[in-house]
């Protein structure tokens, strides 16, 4: 899984697992499971539906032919599952950054379809801390005898809404990243402008996406 991820980092143009091999480029998930089988490592696969809370309305669409077997687009999400002694462990490969068996708090308790050693059984997701997908923004401020102020902190993003940002922002030119902050921050503090920001850890699995930043509001307050 690991490896997969730190060096497949883009698409490719290949056709199968063994030419993402080579190029290493193409289908993440192909080559994850063609691995997995090389090694002799079982693997099920689970068809998941929302959880209770965050269910939709039916899909008023007319079934289509051969409805009455399980289809993809019956269903929210798909996992690959691996067993870990008594325990299974659901494995997305949606997001390049994502911990090994992470699973957004929006699955938890989501039931599923799961088809493993040739058979089929329903089972419901592991729960887990709810409060590990969160933003936490931080700020210090200085402010000046002429109502100026100086402003140091962090938006910092936790969890399922990180892997795919810090995925995007990895690429980008450094200047963009600042430029974009900047106007995060100005919408809070009114006239911001940037004078130093840092992104740690971008391209690091499971740590946090962070944006570190230090710069100057010309007229913070009135004296």
């Amino acid at each position: 899984y690991d490896w997969v991820n730190a060096n497949l980092t883009t698409e490719g143009d290949t056709w199968n697992a063994h030419q993402a091999l080579k190029a290493l480029a193409g289908d993440r998930l192909e080559l994850f499971c063609s691995l997995c089988a090389a090694a002799g490592i079982n693997l099920g696969f689970a068809a998941v539906d929302s959880a209770p809370p965050f269910k939709r309305p039916p899909d008023e669409r007319l079934p289509r032919a051969g409805w009455a077997y399980p289809h993809d687009e019956d269903f929210a999400e798909s996992f690959v599952v691996v067993r870990d002694g008594n325990d299974l462990v659901y494995i997305s490969m949606e997001e390049r950054l994502r911990p090994f068996g992470e699973v957004s708090a929006r699955w938890f308790g989501a039931p599923a379809i799961l088809w493993m050693d040739g058979e089929y059984s329903l089972q419901h997701l592991p729960g887990g801390d709810i409060e590990k997908d969160r933003f936490e923004n931080r700020v210090h401020i200085e402010l000046a005898d002429d109502g100026s102020a100086r402003l140091e902190g962090s938006n910092t993003v936790h969890g399922e809404r990180s892997y795919a940002a810090k995925e995007q922002m990895r690429t980008a030119a450094f200047d963009e990243l600042c430029n974009a902050l900047e106007g995060d921050i100005s919408q809070q503090f009114d006239g911001f402008e940037v004078t130093e920001c840092r992104f740690p850890s971008l391209g690091k699995v499971g740590d946090p996406l962070v944006q570190e930043y230090v710069g100057e509001v010309k007229r913070m307050a009135t004296m």
